[in-house]
């Protein structure tokens, strides 16, 4: 069979790989292809890269009913402050559906689409599943009307019935903070908090906060500060608290934004990061290791958890999977912000 004999179809590739024209269906269907061997699935993929054979995608989708297109469900640019964190959904989400043969719409969320069913919005996007990411307990939607498991996952969100939910150990992550700052012997102590409407950001506070009350230091309300998760929000409430009589020697940011902010807030009040400020963020943005000093940060694993939520969709479009709700490590990601008294 020559490469450019005319159209090559998935009966030659089956015929020349000697399997079935099944099997070399299931090899590209990212849905189906667990039902053969890795062995068998590379073999069916080096016979058909000889040949350059390309899969025709419509019919693959419509033989098993779907669509084959995944939609990333995103807040609008007036509820997203987290610019970053989606940028790297999205790009982590695109890489990883590409190699699956699968299709990526991107929706911003409209005003009359929150609190609505997440069924009616699988049928609204025409798509095989969702992952819904960035939203807060301001923007609710629904679970489907007869509780059954939908394709959906909620990545970095909060807990909604009929859909999987995927997030970081916020609260492993607040804790982690205090104890680097505990063991660095800061007793003066403050966090900016992220919004309180926010579930991961009340997490990393509790965490944070828990762990301080066990080690028997003094809590100063005065010195913790909620706002959104911007820059500029960042740099307000530094400010706020820097006017104050008494400061604290070292902030916990809910993420890197809110620490990016802060530091330009303690140079601009004649202050230095860490001798007069420490700082730890979280979410281990790319910024944070090119500010001055590098920003001390918690990493939560971005890439694994989209990894997670695309493998989990594909496991419930096929096989009617149940509910899961997955809580991934994070780490400390050590730099200079945070001075060792």
């Amino acid at each position: 069979m020559a490469r450019n004999s005319g159209k090559i179809t998935i009966h030659d590739i089956a015929r020349v790989a000697k399997v079935s024209a099944s099997t070399v269906s299931r090899s590209f269907d990212s849905a189906n292809k667990h039902r053969i061997s890795e062995k068998t699935r590379k073999h069916v993929y080096k016979v058909a890269d000889k040949y350059g054979y390309q899969p025709n995608k419509i019919a693959r989708a419509l033989s098993r009913g779907g669509t084959d297109t995944i939609a990333l469900v995103l807040p609008d640019v007036e509820h997203s402050s987290d610019s970053e964190y989606c940028t790297r959904v999205i790009m982590r989400t695109v890489a990883v559906l590409g190699n699956l043969n699968f299709d990526l719409k991107i929706h911003t969320l409209h005003n009359d689409e929150s609190n609505c069913n997440l069924s009616d919005l699988l049928a609204k996007f025409t798509v095989d599943g969702l992952i819904i990411t960035g939203f807060t307990t301001q923007m609710h939607f629904k679970g489907s009307n007869n509780n059954e498991s939908l394709p959906v996952a909620i990545l970095n969100g909060y807990e909604i019935p009929s859909a999987t939910r995927i997030d970081a150990d916020n609260i492993a992550g607040g804790r982690l903070a205090a104890d680097y700052f505990i063991n660095s012997n800061h007793v003066n102590l403050g966090m900016l908090s992220g919004p309180e409407y926010c579930c991961n950001a009340r997490d990393r506070e509790n965490g944070y906060r828990t762990r301080l009350k066990e080690a028997g230091l003094k809590l100063h309300e005065e010195w913790f500060i909620s706002s959104d998760y911007g820059e500029p929000s960042g740099y307000e409430g530094t400010i706020k608290l820097l006017k104050r009589p008494s400061k604290p020697t070292a902030l916990f940011c809910a993420n890197d934004e809110l620490a990016l902010g802060a530091m330009r807030a303690i140079r601009e009040c004649g202050l230095k990061c860490p001798e007069d400020v420490s700082l730890i963020g979280f979410d281990n943005f790319s910024a944070a290791q090119h500010t001055t000093p590098p920003l001390t940060t918690i990493e939560q694993p971005i890439n694994t958890m989209v990894d997670e939520a695309i493998d989990h969709l594909m496991k419930i479009i096929n096989h009617k999977a149940p509910l899961k709700r997955v809580v991934f490590p994070i780490e400390l990601v050590e730099r200079e912000s945070v001075l060792k008294l």
